[in-house]
């Protein structure tokens, strides 16, 4: 029967033998109010109208198991502590209690009073916990029912605030990228003002010099192809001779170069096969058998003409492809060429000082050891090189830059330590004619040292 005690805790004793639940009956009735029962059925009736707060359950009952009973205790009252007490302590019955029923403690038998007690006293701390923080959080509840609706309010009043001051952040973003924009257009516009009258001062220094020195080249040349016809079969002195005019002709290659930078040969533009001229530079490669080298193309079918002196376009090529078999020296690699059409608009991103328009894109690049941030600013320098003297002038670079610019093209340059590096040229498309292939002298690529 149950024992009235408004003040006590409840607790719930469910066992099939009468000795176990008089002996706990009288080990917790001064304490608490026991409910004593026998029957997992009489159980579940028990809590459904007493506020039991505690149910302690022998395992081993005729109609059920106590994991059992405990769990639907669990489901229908989840604030009550629930505590199994059994003979059996195999770790199955244990891993079924804990998980099953979800099980406060588990009390083995013989069970001694204190011990006992003590689980039994924890529970019920436990569950005087839980029902604390069950009934702040429902006075919290219902303290602040209404917070919910004042933060809704509040905060639409934020959106509304927001959507307005929207296009104010949105005029004042779009003002600042606009700063931004100029500010680097101005920046990079001042560079290449700098880098244009630095050019100017250079080409004019190395124009004049270049003539010069092209006069002195003359009678070099001259007296040495003299000197050669009058000496006998098999002289020594020819061998030696060959070499000042071998000399004499790269010299004579590096005055054309330098007026080609210094832009005092006069350029003859007409619509131009760039893939065949680009063509017949990869054979000269082929032709020239270079070692370890590798060529891959990749040209678009049907390219249009372009704009362009053939020979300087020609120019342009042999610098490019030189500059990539340089770079990547006697390891080899594979020298890549590419053509396609492109065509930007007014809006799409292109490179500085392209306007919009068709282009024909030639990509030159190779798998040498790539090029580093401090080398990628001042590449297109004039008599700028990473390599000894002997083996280049600097000028070939400078000079398809001022050749493409010339045009109205661009070219640009990406590479990074490692990872080779590749120069993409942009070429006006001629508007009509015929494609021009003069004659050409062909002159071998430099061997790597």
């Amino acid at each position: 029967m149950p024992i009235d005690a408004k003040d006590k805790g409840h607790l719930l004793v469910v066992d099939d033998e009468p000795e176990v639940l008089r002996s706990i009956r009288r080990l917790f009735r001064k304490t608490y109010a026991v409910h004593t029962t026998a029957s997992a059925e009489e159980a579940l009736g028990i809590m459904e109208t007493e506020p039991v707060d505690v149910v302690l359950s022998d395992q081993r009952m005729p109609e059920t198991s106590g994991v059992e009973l405990l769990g639907e205790i669990r489901r229908r009252f989840p604030l009550v502590l629930r505590l199994i007490i059994t003979a059996y302590t195999d770790i199955d019955s244990v891993i079924a209690a804990v998980n099953d029923a979800n099980i406060f403690r588990y009390i083995k038998k013989p069970w001694d009073p204190e011990r006992l007690a003590a689980a039994v006293d924890d529970a019920f701390r436990v569950h005087d916990e839980l029902v604390r923080r069950r009934d702040l959080l429902e006075n919290l509840q219902e303290r602040f029912g209404d917070l919910e609706v004042r933060v809704t309010e509040k905060t639409e009043k934020l959106l509304s605030a927001n959507e307005a001051l929207k296009a104010v952040y949105q005029e004042r973003d779009a003002l600042i990228r606009s700063l931004e924009e100029e500010i680097r257009t101005r920046k990079a516009m001042e560079a290449r003002l700098r880098q244009a009258q630095k050019l100017e001062a250079i080409g004019t220094l190395a124009g004049g010099i270049a003539h010069d020195f092209n006069n002195l080249l003359y009678p070099i040349i001259g007296f040495t192809e003299m000197a050669m016809d009058d000496l006998p079969p098999g002289s020594p002195v020819k061998e030696n001779l060959d070499e000042v005019l071998t000399a004499a002709d790269r010299a004579a290659n590096l005055v054309r170069q330098i007026l080609h930078f210094s832009r005092q040969r006069s350029a003859r533009p007409s619509p131009v096969d760039a893939t065949r001229i680009l063509e017949d530079v990869l054979a000269l490669i082929r032709a020239d058998d270079v070692p370890n080298i590798r060529i891959a193309r990749e040209f678009e079918p049907d390219c249009g003409p372009v704009m362009i002196d053939p020979d300087h376009l020609h120019l342009v090529f042999m610098n490019l492809c030189a500059n990539a078999l340089q770079a990547m020296g006697k390891e080899g690699g594979t020298l890549a060429a590419a053509c396609r059409e492109t065509e930007f608009g007014p809006d799409d991103p292109r490179p500085p000082d392209l306007a919009p328009g068709r282009y024909l894109q030639i990509v030159v690049s190779d798998t040498g050891p790539g090029i580093g941030e401090d080398i990628l600013e001042k590449i297109f320098d004039p008599y700028f090189t990473t390599r000894s003297l002997e083996g280049s002038s600097g000028l070939g670079l400078s000079v398809a830059l001022g050749i493409i610019q010339k045009t109205g093209g661009a070219i640009e340059v990406a590479g990074e330590p490692g990872g080779g590096a590749a120069f993409r040229v942009y070429l006006p498309m001629a508007a009509e004619g015929r494609p021009a292939s003069p004659d050409r002298a062909v002159r071998p690529f430099p061997r790597r040292k």
